[in-house]
């Protein structure tokens, strides 16, 4: 809001870190200019930004029901929507509705979720058309928050599979090129600015770190499910532990999508595994790009800012949800799961959230 008071001339003047160049892991000059010409439209408004939280959660909503709905033919749209609902009442979704600027978050998971109904489209009826929105789609999310990187990375590796499982790279071929290189540039910015000084942390440590947050990243999203009172403090006291898990369960998700790939090539048919592998992959680049901007950075406690808070934990949270989209589940489960989680968010907000931000809740 403080640049957003300023005369044009000036606040364009004090955003050029913001546009010019990567910020703190994200290149999203459009969206970062868009957002302050909005604060300036709506000032101090609480109701005006509450209702465009509203509309942009609404959006989403909207998308990862259709989404859930194309990755698996025997979801049905009050099934899809129900497990849309566990992913939108989530307690971290407070998170997204009470900080105007987490809208950015949205954006990127709205398109991720555009990204992966797209897939799900291409893969039982190869087009053109729709490889186009589909590269275009995850590579939009690129434009919203630094994690679009893992997003569109992994939309594009989930549609060569596809394509070279069906033999349809004709209808991708350029839509894969095109995505790729728009990624490529975009990524630029983003590495070369995104972790500061190098050679503070080795690789070995790096990889330690991705590993551990592969395994602790799903706990700290599963603590604030239950709404517990110490979602806010993850335990990294044994982080070589962790690490092993992490691997043990990134060498399980490798050989699972090799195995599942190769028999869709043989029968021309990859079902619900591109749903899968964009899920995964953007599960496991997102924790990628966190240890490589954590690169500077040494100790284990510089990990715990990445698994507390909603802007963070959301991502494992969405890629969850559109994995298991693709399972054969009656929709009454996803519906007690959606009214549980509504009453865990209730808790969440009534509960425990004052006990975290009292100055929030005089």
């Amino acid at each position: 809001m403080q640049i957003s008071s300023l005369p044009i001339a000036d606040a364009w003047a004090a955003m050029q870190p913001y546009v010019a160049r990567a910020y703190s892991g994200h290149f999203a000059p459009i969206a970062f200019t868009a957002e302050v010409l909005v604060s300036k439209l709506l000032g101090a408004n609480e109701t005006a930004w509450f209702v465009r939280q509203c509309l942009a959660l609404s959006i989403f909503a909207t998308v990862t029901t259709a989404a859930l709905r194309e990755a698996n033919p025997a979801n049905t749209v009050f099934g899809s929507a129900c497990l849309a609902a566990i992913l939108v009442f989530h307690p971290f979704a407070a998170d997204l509705m009470s900080w105007p600027f987490m809208v950015m978050q949205i954006a990127c998971l709205t398109c991720a979720s555009a990204a992966a109904m797209f897939l799900a489209r291409f893969s039982r009826d190869p087009s053109a058309r729709t490889a186009w929105l589909c590269a275009m789609s995850g590579y939009a999310a690129m434009h919203f928050f630094g994690v679009g990187l893992a997003i569109s990375a992994a939309t594009l590796l989930a549609l060569f599979l596809t394509a070279w499982a069906q033999s349809s790279g004709r209808f991708a071929k350029w839509p894969l090129i095109v995505g790729t290189v728009l990624t490529a540039l975009h990524a630029i910015p983003i590495m070369l600015r995104g972790g500061g000084a190098d050679g503070a942390v080795q690789w070995v440590d790096s990889v330690r770190r991705l590993l551990v947050l592969l395994v602790e990243q799903p706990i700290a999203a599963l603590r604030a499910t239950f709404a517990t009172p110490w979602v806010m403090q993850p335990d990294l006291s044994i982080p070589a532990t962790q690490a092993v898990w992490g691997g043990a369960f990134a060498a399980m998700a490798a050989i699972g999508l090799v195995a599942c790939w190769r028999k869709a090539s043989i029968e021309r048919t990859p079902g619900t595994v591109p749903i899968v592998t964009l899920a995964l992959g953007a599960y496991v680049l997102t924790c990628g790009l966190i240890a490589a901007r954590l690169r500077a950075e040494t100790g284990a406690a510089t990990l715990v800012a990445f698994l507390i808070g909603g802007r963070y934990l959301i991502f494992p949270i969405f890629y969850a949800v559109l994995a298991a989209g693709t399972l054969r589940v009656p929709a009454y489960v996803y519906a007690v799961g959606a009214a549980g989680m509504m009453i865990s968010t209730a808790v969440f907000v009534r509960f425990v959230a004052p006990t975290l931000w009292p100055s929030f809740f005089p």
